[in-house]
């Protein structure tokens, strides 16, 4: 599917949450897991040197909703920036309001669009595949979760086993952990509840919510 001029696109993002005591299931049927970070849910489009930051939200028109509680700096811009003439739209979670130790991080979790292709019918270890090609450094620092690309930047990590282990090993920055099927393709991002069919989320129990 074509993506040949901006127009805002919707995040994959879980809606079903599980208990932690379940994650044992999704693990023995292959599932993937990443973890989830305390962030604000980011979306990146980037042309050359056109680089477009925009929240998880969409107005009743359909157009995106940029931070009203962060401004990219040049260091943002620059490392999406001139990595191809054609568009590229990655999602990611902008940890710095949430996390009063971590500002101006963007974990990036997924990659929706491929040099002006819309990824329909990918599955998350394709997408990642080519997600690493394009952003990956060779020094990057490889943590149990993800591979640190300096101050600004990190790449989730998808894992396949010890969910149980990583949930009770998870930092103070982060909310959980996502499960993604590995089967699941992504459909077009045109609605916000697009992608939810595939994955879902088991969150660190919260006076707000148990799980």
């Amino acid at each position: 599917m074509d993506y040949n001029e901006y127009s805002y696109l919707y995040p994959p993002r879980p809606e079903a949450k599980i208990a932690q005591g379940q994650l044992s299931f999704y693990e023995k049927r292959g599932w993937i897991a990443q973890v989830k970070k305390n962030g604000t849910n980011t979306v990146i489009f980037a042309r050359a040197k056109e680089v477009i930051f925009m929240t998880r939200h969409a107005d009743e028109n359909g157009k995106g909703i940029a931070h009203r509680m962060w401004k990219p700096k040049q260091i943002h811009v620059d490392f999406f920036a001139n990595r191809s003439d054609k568009w590229n739209v990655w999602t990611a979670e902008l940890l710095n309001d949430k996390t009063p130790l971590i500002k101006d991080h963007l974990y990036i979790y997924d990659q929706i669009v491929h040099n002006g292709k819309q990824l329909v019918g990918t599955n998350v270890l394709e997408r990642h595949v080519i997600m690493h090609e394009m952003l990956m450094e060779p020094d990057a620092d490889e943590e149990f979760d993800l591979y640190r690309l300096g101050k600004c930047f990190s790449i989730a990590r998808n894992l396949r086993s010890g969910f149980a282990d990583i949930f009770n090993k998870l930092k103070t920055e982060d909310e959980g952990l996502v499960l993604k099927s590995a089967k699941g393709k992504l459909e077009p991002c045109f609605k916000e509840t697009s992608n939810r069919g595939w994955q879902i989320k088991s969150r660190i129990p919260h006076k707000n919510y148990s799980f």
